[in-house]
């Protein structure tokens, strides 16, 4: 197979697939230093109808673990059809403990969810598992609770439980909207008052919505 070959191979759509599991333009970086990659080949296999040469091709299946038979053919193995897998990403969301610096790029095991359930949800793409640590957000969610949230989704049209960026690092917070440029940050266990942030100042950030939690009673 040589490198920079055209559509005179069984690898219809292999562009789209590709292009499919970086997760858009914004990971685009992240995804070639963890392939070892350059931006400007990954580029020409995701829109110019070049395909990579063996080695190459190895290189993305084994930093990704995607499946092979997928990437090359379309095909999805029975398990990937009906299951989606979540990166847990290295961070720690306070709630009402330490707070660490926010960095998505950490990715420690994945965690399956049923495709159709999560489609339902949005863009598995845009999601990760994160830790909730500290009692601030009891009965609602409590320490070592695992949380996945939705990156994309920063906006306050309805209540909701956030992970949030305040000053140089994330908490877990329920929030309500006040006017246009104010929110109410709350932690249901009562022991912790609420307090009240400026969307629009840099100290404050809504990192993405919370929209599945996961408990051990072990």
């Amino acid at each position: 197979m040589k490198e920079g070959g055209k559509d005179d191979r069984p690898w219809e759509g292999f562009g789209e697939r590709l292009k499919e599991l970086i997760g858009g333009p914004r990971r685009l970086s992240e995804f070639a230093k963890k392939c070892g990659l350059a931006r400007t080949t990954l580029r020409a296999y995701v829109s110019r109808g070049v395909y990579p040469t063996v080695d190459k091709l190895a290189r993305i299946v084994l930093a990704t673990g995607a499946d092979l038979n997928w990437l090359v053919f379309g095909r999805r193995s029975r398990l990937e059809e009906e299951f989606v897998f979540v990166p847990r990403v290295d961070v720690r969301l306070g709630a009402g403990g330490e707070v660490e610096l926010f960095d998505v790029s950490e990715e420690k095991e994945l965690y399956a969810f049923r495709r159709d359930w999560l489609l339902s949800k949005g863009n598995p793409k845009n999601m990760r598992l994160m830790t909730v640590m500290g009692d601030s957000m009891e009965p609602t969610l409590s320490d070592g609770d695992l949380v996945l949230v939705d990156l994309s989704r920063r906006d306050l049209a309805k209540e909701g439980i956030f992970a949030v960026r305040i000053h140089d690092g994330l908490a877990v917070k329920r929030l309500q909207r006040l006017g246009r440029a104010r929110v109410r940050v709350i932690s249901d266990n009562p022991l912790y008052p609420p307090e009240e942030r400026d969307l629009e100042n840099s100290d404050f950030e809504i990192i993405g919505r919370v929209i599945w939690a996961g408990r051990s009673f072990l």
